[in-house]
């Protein structure tokens, strides 16, 4: 599969420059801290699946994004990333618009709302005596591109998956934790792996936070994992084993989320059955087609 290209907007001042303070490369958003937050939002997407087994939710990782192995060779990712062009870098000690200006007084800065932005970076980005920062970043509103091969295989869709989760949750650089690092996925060019298409690998607005309730993924998300026929997700709920051991068929068809108070797990399955063996053979198998969706696992 050809390079795809994805447009991504910065919502919220990036810090993902030069690691020492004062020296800067130009270098605004690096590769392998967008690598990273994808690897740790697959984990958050496969865990859900796979539940308490943790070498289990290691392999699976590893398919996708490649990894360190005990031998002589590690296992490579599939997934290549390139930024071809940086998006400007805004210094240190350049004006910015949510402070207050050098020449105001301690009262006029500890009155600001820019104060409380330098506490929430902390000291090793900002100096709040002074109400100033102390290294460069990526200001909101800058938009670069995102190159991703993503190789053509069925974990294709399961990277851009990542991706999205991470434009839509969380974000790259520092203390993305305290709103910082934010990005959106504005655009794309280029063929896109299904279930995703132009409009749903946007991130989306406003009123998809405001109206959420759970975070159990859904569709395009949910059919990444599942890439099989349109009836499975339509005859899904076979058996699966709850908290007690008991086997029930589940109410809820493929991303599904429960409503409130129902007796669901945070690992309940939801869509096609199968066993731990089988989420185990697609880790280790050298043509993976999917995560599945209902791994058994044990309480």
């Amino acid at each position: 599969m050809p390079w795809l290209t994805l447009r991504l907007q910065v919502t919220t001042p990036l810090f993902n420059g030069a690691p020492d303070v004062g020296d800067t490369d130009g270098t605004g958003v690096r590769v392998p801290s967008v690598r990273g937050a994808m690897r740790w939002w697959f984990r958050a997407l496969a865990g859900g699946l796979v539940g308490p087994d943790l070498e289990l939710l290691w392999r699976l990782e590893r398919k996708v994004f490649g990894g360190a192995t005990t031998g002589d060779k590690g296992v490579p990712s599939p997934i290549r990333l390139r930024i071809p062009e940086q998006p400007s870098l805004t210094l240190a000690n350049a004006r910015h618009d949510f402070l207050p200006g050098p020449q105001a007084t301690p009262r006029e800065r500890s009155e600001h709302n820019g104060y409380w932005i330098v506490y929430l970076l902390g000291q090793g980005l900002g100096n709040l005596r002074e109400c100033s920062l102390r290294r460069p970043y990526v200001a909101a509103g800058q938009e670069f591109d995102l190159k991703i091969d993503v190789g053509g295989g069925p974990h294709a869709a399961l990277a851009l998956a990542s991706l999205w989760l991470t434009c839509a949750y969380g974000g790259v650089g520092s203390r993305i934790r305290r709103g910082f690092g934010g990005l959106r996925i504005i655009g794309s060019s280029g063929a896109l792996p299904e279930p995703w298409t132009p409009q749903s690998i946007l991130t989306p607005g406003l009123e998809h936070y405001t109206d959420l309730r759970h975070l159990w993924p859904k569709d395009p998300i949910v059919a990444c994992m599942n890439p099989t026929s349109p009836s499975s997700s339509r005859n899904a709920g076979g058996p699966s084993r709850t908290r007690g051991g008991n086997h029930r068929r589940s109410r809820y068809s493929a991303g599904s989320t429960p409503p409130p108070g129902s007796a669901a797990t945070p690992h309940s399955p939801r869509g096609t059955p199968c066993s731990a063996t089988q989420a185990s053979n697609y880790a280790s198998s050298g043509e993976a087609r999917s995560i599945p969706t209902s791994a058994t696992h044990r309480a």
